[in-house]
């Protein structure tokens, strides 16, 4: 096992390089493979607002509802394809910890595009261009992060500790509707 995580409902979950598996506590006498999870290299599993955040190492991204293993739509840049954690913060925010940086979103942009199948979440990578001298983000223990007191989250990289508090960082995501100034028909 790589990483361990206990369900919702108390059922324990242990994720590998050959896929995610559940030991039921209502039959404790062994571990089963979680449908569709044979061939993923488990890295990451997270409790979110009652469902499991499961990442992998060159995978993909997935969340578990109700034994329904749904993949995360990629993002632009294809970073979520190696996911080490998940992190929420301030304004229903959703960090992600990737081999190119650290992947934002929302839980609820999440939860939408995943329930409807359509409409590629909003994502924002902070990596090289935004001032990380090291970006590659991958894990390597679990969780991949720390949360001090503070607010300030710490993610291990390649190079050392990479910290930052994300109330402090910009938010990239528009809050109000559009509101037009005028329309012009032709």
């Amino acid at each position: 096992p790589i990483v361990l995580e206990r369900s919702p409902n108390g059922d324990l979950l242990y994720g590998s390089c050959a896929g995610l598996y559940r030991r039921s506590r209502k039959s404790p006498r062994g571990f089963t493979l979680i449908p569709g999870s044979a061939d993923l290299c488990v890295r990451a599993l997270e409790i979110i607002q009652g469902r499991l955040f499961i990442g992998t190492y060159g995978n993909g991204a997935y969340i578990l509802e109700n034994d329904d293993l749904t993949p995360i739509p990629m993002d632009p840049w294809g970073s979520l394809a190696h996911a080490h954690a998940f992190v929420t913060g301030p304004e229903d925010a959703l960090w992600i910890s990737t081999n190119q940086g650290l992947l934002r979103t929302t839980v609820r942009d999440i939860q939408h595009s995943c329930a409807t199948g359509s409409d590629r979440p909003y994502y924002a990578l902070y990596g090289e261009t935004f001032g990380l001298e090291t970006w590659e983000l991958n894990g390597g223990c679990d969780p991949a992060y720390v949360r001090m007191r503070s607010g300030v989250l710490s993610f291990p990289s390649i190079q050392g500790l990479v910290q930052f508090d994300p109330a402090h960082i910009i938010d990239p995501y528009p809050t109000a509707g559009i509101v037009p100034g005028e329309v012009l028909v032709n």
